[in-house]
């Protein structure tokens, strides 16, 4: 039993390297290329997730088998659109409702998955979506405060309105941020 234990380990040992390998930010391309094809999902999750992954890496990751690599693709900062109309349309729930949690997912995506077949996508893209309503309201509040008692000063002959956008924007931006 013992050697079986010690077995387990030396598996999980070798692919536990490869796993914080893939999460260096000095790690090279062909690296990350290499250890996108590595055995265990984990790895491969770990490269999904990677800013430095090339565009092709990741479009391959996104027809990945494991649905845990085609999920990490999703908390990633930048998606190219092919790739996330790919994961849009994936057949594991699991990995569209990731994309229906994303409070940074573009409005018509959103309200693509508050349509799924998934009951359980539908409602959380319907929570997201008045997540970021209810924080688009107080930040359009808050923001024509500002400008309206002449906190914010006009930039580049801005109009009020224009002013309110900019301030809503990066108000928006802090409020994601935290």
């Amino acid at each position: 039993m013992q050697e079986l234990n010690q077995s387990q380990g030396a598996r999980r040992d070798l692919w536990h390297k490869d796993y914080i390998k893939a999460a260096q930010n000095n790690i090279s391309v062909t690296d990350l290329k290499k250890l996108a094809s590595h055995n265990h999902y984990r790895v491969r999750a770990r490269v999904a997730e990677h800013p430095h992954t090339p565009i092709q890496v990741l479009y391959n990751l996104a027809l990945d088998p494991h649905f845990e690599v085609r999920s990490a693709l999703v908390a990633r900062d930048c998606i190219p659109a092919v790739i996330f109309e790919l994961l849009l349309a994936d057949e594991c729930p699991e990995v569209r409702y990731e994309l229906a949690e994303n409070p940074y997912l573009e409005m018509n995506r959103l309200l693509r998955l508050t349509e799924d077949t998934n009951p359980y996508v539908s409602e959380r893209a319907w929570r997201t979506l008045n997540t970021i309503s209810h924080r688009r309201k107080n930040t359009v509040s808050v923001a024509k405060s500002v400008v309206a008692d002449k906190k914010c000063m006009p930039v580049n002959n801005c109009s009020p309105e224009e002013d309110a956008l900019k301030a809503e924007t990066a108000i928006t931006r802090k409020l994601l941020a935290s």
